[in-house]
């Protein structure tokens, strides 16, 4: 299909690296590599659960106060992102703070693959791009941008046109960055519908793992990570939908024809003007009374 090549070869990889706009289904993903036997921090560094994300972020706790300094010190967060000019002015001293981490985590990780999992790494592309090289194979975690502006909504009371903007930028720059590269697609939908699907993800990653580490590695134990229950914020047909503009619109429609798997991705829809477009009839976001999972 457009914009996709499938590759039948192999790198000598030594981990993941989970990219996806906050709320998207990260946490689950980086949880079902986890529970495959990958590491994502020692016991005191690992983020602790909350409500959430009840069963956990499945995030380096270390990792995510240094991004969010990198962040802070070049104006930008993890829904606005700092230019991408700004990031490489800065890369004489943010790139060594960012490498002195990794190296920790690898350090803590006694041999064992990395999965690394920061929302924050997706608006820090041109920083982190560097450190990921040949090393980490990307994990692309697509979710509906609705579901994930409800999500934010009741999270932290972003609004939906901010949470929408927001999701656009993150995924557009995810896509530059994996513009020619071999990633894992998942669509978390489909994730959590199939929980099996993990198995197969999992499988799929480790079999480009370097064998020295993927050694440890049991695939058959991901699936136990995903829990349908917490797909709580859905689309459906119970209320009004959310307005996307036709640039945001487009890029969805492509994202939703991406297979999942392997495969090494073309460039996205150029993004036209932003005007709003109708959603089609029928088509709305939905809350079972609760939270999900990012």
């Amino acid at each position: 299909m457009s914009g996709v090549r499938a590759r039948a070869t192999q790198s000598a990889l030594n981990g993941v690296v989970v990219l996806g706009m906050g709320r998207s289904g990260t946490s689950a993903v980086a949880a079902m590599f986890v529970a495959a036997g990958f590491f994502v921090a020692a016991s005191a560094d690992r983020m602790p659960p909350n409500e959430a994300n009840p069963r956990g972020h499945f995030e380096n706790l270390r990792l995510y106060r240094v991004n969010d300094r990198v962040l802070e010190a070049l104006g930008g967060d993890w829904l606005v992102a700092p230019s991408e000019e700004r990031q490489r002015n800065a890369s004489v001293w943010a790139i060594p703070t960012l490498r002195a981490e990794l190296e920790r985590i690898r350090r803590d990780a006694a041999g064992c693959p990395l999965v690394v999992k920061d929302p924050r790494i997706g608006v820090m592309l041109p920083l982190w791009g560097p450190l990921l090289g040949e090393s980490f194979l990307p994990v692309f975690v697509i979710r509906h941008p609705w579901e994930v502006a409800l999500s934010l909504r009741r999270r932290d009371a972003i609004g939906a046109d901010a949470a929408l903007a927001g999701w656009e930028d993150h995924t557009r720059s995810i896509l530059s960055y994996l513009q020619g590269r071999e990633a894992l697609v998942v669509h978390y939908e489909r994730l959590v519908a199939e929980p099996q699907l993990a198995v197969q993800t999992v499988r799929a990653a480790t079999a480009r793992l370097d064998g020295a580490v993927a050694a440890g590695i049991d695939p058959g134990r991901a699936a136990a990570a995903i829990d349908p229950a917490l797909h709580r914020n859905r689309t459906g047909a119970a209320e009004p939908g959310v307005e996307m503009t036709a640039a945001q619109l487009g890029l969805w429609r492509w994202l939703t024809m991406l297979p999942g798997g392997i495969n090494e991705l073309g460039a996205p829809p150029a993004e036209p003007a932003s005007t709003p477009a109708p959603e089609p009839t029928g088509l709305a976001v939905v809350n079972d009374a609760g939270e999900g999972i990012s």
